[in-house]
């Protein structure tokens, strides 16, 4: 299993994640788990994060969560995604605990919790991967 720096390592490489700012919080076997802090670049007209970091950063959980489980070894990329958003972030970060349910021959579904940083559940997705 890949150590959390080395997953940080291989995200740091990633520009899109990068500039969001995805810092792996935690490895698990199942899955990960990503955090995002709220910038004001990353806010929407009514100054709560933009939902498109809620998806961005479920997307990345599920995606580092093969990562991990495949240990860099096969490439894999989003087909689909069902994202419900329950609580808007006005402060603190964006938790997403991905989470592995099924990983086929060629395709693998995963789910993704998100809580603010009171641990309040804000979202949640399913979410599901071609592999490659």
């Amino acid at each position: 299993m890949l150590t959390r720096a080395e997953l940080q390592t291989f995200v740091d490489t990633l520009p899109f994640n990068s500039l969001i700012g995805v810092r792996v919080t935690g490895v698990y076997r199942d899955g990960v788990r990503l955090e995002c802090q709220l910038r004001e670049e990353l806010k929407n007209a009514l100054g709560t994060m933009h939902g498109g970091v809620y998806a961005s950063l479920a997307d990345a959980a599920v995606g580092m969560s093969l990562v991990t489980h495949f240990e860099f070894k096969r490439k894999v990329t989003t087909v689909e995604m069902k994202l419900n958003y329950f609580l808007p972030i006005t402060e603190g970060k964006l938790i997403a605990r991905g989470k592995l349910l099924r990983v086929g021959g060629s395709l693998a579904v995963g789910s993704v919790e998100m809580f603010n940083s009171q641990r309040q559940l804000a979202g949640a997705a399913l979410i599901t991967y071609k592999l490659l």
